[in-house]
């Protein structure tokens, strides 16, 4: 079933939108694209190995790119400058500008203003780690016994989650967002008709009533737990 479904709904895409021929980036190669693709296949396959030899180019070429980009951008912002176009060199030379990341002031125990980044992160891992790591402790008797006399509320629903529930939570999941490793757009989730809605819901039904993932997916993004 899962299958069927991505199938189609990557048909339709192809047939209707065409296959997406530049980066959303412009700093993007197709070469570099061609090895995330690769990746994903990897994934998909289960091929830890495969994955493993591609992780060092996955890593250098967005890099490359990135690098070779903001050369071709300062040579063009330095040609209009000779050219004596001021606009178009700030234009150009704008797209090199970083965004900065800031980060809130955090105070470590003694009070003193923490201001370096790698402060703060090693202020907050050491919070983490002593709010989660808390010995096991045994249940009361008195709760044990009284979740054993208790009777099973009527009123929650137990149910498989409707299809009305299905097309909710579908609504929920943000736009423009990576693909993952199928090659399904949020997008193609949430325009892709009744069919579709129909088969999705007997997915996550049949991922509802087995209690676990069908069979084929390595990963999901429908957002279950608005259900």
């Amino acid at each position: 079933m899962w299958g069927h479904y991505k199938t189609a709904l990557d048909f339709a895409a192809k047939e209707v939108l065409g296959k997406r021929l530049c980066a959303k980036k412009p700093c993007i190669s197709q070469a570099t694209l061609a090895i995330i693709d690769q990746c994903r296949q990897a994934i998909r396959r289960g091929d830890v190995e495969e994955y493993r030899r591609l992780a060092g180019p996955r890593r250098r070429s967005p890099r490359h790119d990135k690098q070779q980009w903001m050369e071709q951008v300062a040579r063009k912002g330095e040609n209009h400058l000779l050219c004596g176009e001021i606009k178009d060199a700030f234009a150009s030379l704008w797209q090199l500008k970083q965004k900065c990341a800031t980060s809130a002031p955090l105070k470590a125990l003694d009070g003193k203003l923490l201001s370096d980044r790698a402060s703060v992160a090693a202020r907050w891992q050491k919070h983490f780690s002593t709010l989660l790591n808390r010995p096991t402790q045994s249940s009361p008797d008195a709760l044990v016994s009284e979740a054993q006399a208790s009777t099973p509320d009527s009123t929650i629903d137990t149910f498989p989650p409707t299809i009305t529930e299905v097309y909710k939570a579908m609504n929920k999941i943000k736009a423009g967002k990576a693909p993952g490793v199928y090659g399904i757009y949020p997008e193609y989730i949430q325009h892709g008709g009744s069919d579709a809605l129909r088969t999705l819901h007997k997915i996550v039904t049949q991922v509802w009533k087995e209690e676990g993932m069908v069979s084929g997916i390595v990963e999901f993004n429908v957002p279950l737990d608005t259900l």
